[in-house]
C-alpha cells in the first residue's frame, strides 16, 4: 500500500530493498502469526512519511 492507502507505488529503490526484506523477515520471525503491512512512502523525509 502507498502512504495514502492506494496502490500507486513509488519508484523502487534497490538500495533499500535488502534492508526492507531483512526488517520484514525479522518481524515475521518474532511474530509468525502477525499480519505485516508494508507501506511505501513517496519520500524519505519523515514529515512526508508521517502525513496521512
Amino acid at each position: 500500500m502507498n502512504q495514502t492507502g492506494g496502490t500507486s507505488y513509488p519508484t523502487g529503490d534497490t538500495g533499500w530493498s535488502e534492508e526492507i526484506s531483512l526488517d520484514i523477515d525479522m518481524v515475521s520471525a518474532v511474530c509468525p502469526s502477525c499480519h505485516i503491512l508494508l507501506v511505501e512512502a513517496t519520500s524519505r523525509r519523515t514529515p512526508t512519511s508521517a502525513r496521512r
